[in-house]
């Protein structure tokens, strides 16, 4: 917010990233009784009351997190020091082998866990889905199921299984985390202005269109789109920041992007610090430069996607039978039997 602030003003003073920094680091010292002593304009105010409020939050989720993570470790082995000694399999983080292959003969298709001629099989809702909507069979992929484990949360308080390279053990190609936040963390997530969404539903590519189920929603920024005279990257449509409310839902989708990296921190610090790194590149969502997208019964055939760099999904709340509404990674040979408070 700090440099759409300084645009703004009268001056053509350009002020280098390195000061504004700075800046931003003396503000952050002044408490909220400081700030109003300085009448300043409404709009001005609550940006720098809020930026104090989501440096404080993500220096709290470091230390939350950091010590959840370390609260079993063994110094000595580095392992956790409740279920060291089991089976990797039933360990609190856990490594699967994986071979990654491409299996482009599923794209376009849906993945289902109901036959054809059941009733709670999602029908098609798209232009043209009831002829070219193409149904496979989860139990026909022979993928591993990741699944939240009660017990190992009820003893280690962690659930985590990081999927690994098989030929480079240490490349880790994707993760899960169960019971991932906090209850108070995650009623944040769920009780914070963001929950209104009031940016505009995404509009789905040619491949997705048949399959229309569900709503999702961007906030942060857009490549060119190529439909538009002169489109460049620039924010979402429904990002404008108007008025105080406007500043409050902004600051509140900052505040979740920031809590899903810091969740993930502990167990890839590789990928917290390449969307922090990559974030000196693009528009930032508070301090990270990511794109969130929020999502209702959404449900899309298997595709590909060509991100930049890593992608975090949380599942804030399941209302389904457990095989329903899951995240299929079929180039890994696994799928995310998601439930609520689920991070991969």
């Amino acid at each position: 917010m700090l440099p759409t602030l300084v645009a703004k003003a009268p001056s053509m003073t350009w002020i280098h990233k390195a000061s504004l920094n700075h800046l931003f680091r003396l503000i952050c010292g002044f408490s909220a009784v400081d700030l109003d002593v300085l009448h300043l304009d409404e709009e001005l105010l609550l940006v720098l009351k809020l930026s104090i409020e989501l440096r404080s939050l993500r220096q709290e989720l470091s230390r939350g997190f950091h010590m959840k993570s370390r609260k079993n470790m063994d110094p000595a082995t580095r392992g956790c020091r409740v279920c060291y000694h089991k089976p990797e399999d039933s360990k609190c983080v856990r490594y699967w082998n994986i071979e990654p292959r491409c299996h482009s003969e599923v794209h376009g298709k849906v993945v289902t866990p109901y036959p054809a001629d059941d009733p709670d099989r999602l029908p098609p809702t798209g232009k043209g889905g009831a002829v070219h909507t193409d149904y496979i069979p989860l139990m026909d992929l022979g993928l591993r199921k990741i699944s939240r484990r009660a017990d190992v949360l009820a003893h280690c308080g962690q659930d985590v299984t990081l999927l690994v390279d098989s030929d480079s053990p240490k490349t880790v190609l994707a993760g899960v985390s169960f019971d991932a936040f906090s209850y108070k963390d995650l009623q944040a997530i769920h009780c914070d202005p963001s929950a209104g969404k009031e940016t505009k539903a995404i509009k789905r590519g040619s491949q997705f269109r048949r399959f229309e189920w569900g709503e999702m929603h961007p906030v942060g920024s857009r490549k060119p789109t190529g439909g538009k005279p002169g489109d460049t990257y620039t924010s979402y449509a429904g990002m404008e920041v108007t008025d105080t409310s406007h500043i409050r839902l902004l600051f509140a989708h900052a505040a979740d992007v920031e809590r899903m990296v810091a969740a993930i921190t502990p167990v890839h610090p590789q990928a917290a610090r390449e969307l922090r790194q990559l974030s000196s590149e693009v528009n930032s969502l508070g301090g990270i430069g990511a794109t969130a997208y929020y999502c209702w019964n959404f449900v899309a055939p298997q595709h590909v996607d060509r991100d930049a760099t890593w992608t975090i999904a949380l599942q804030t709340c399941k209302e389904a039978l457990a095989d329903e509404f899951n995240f299929v990674m079929m180039d890994l040979g696994c799928y995310v039997e998601t439930a609520e408070n689920a991070l991969w």
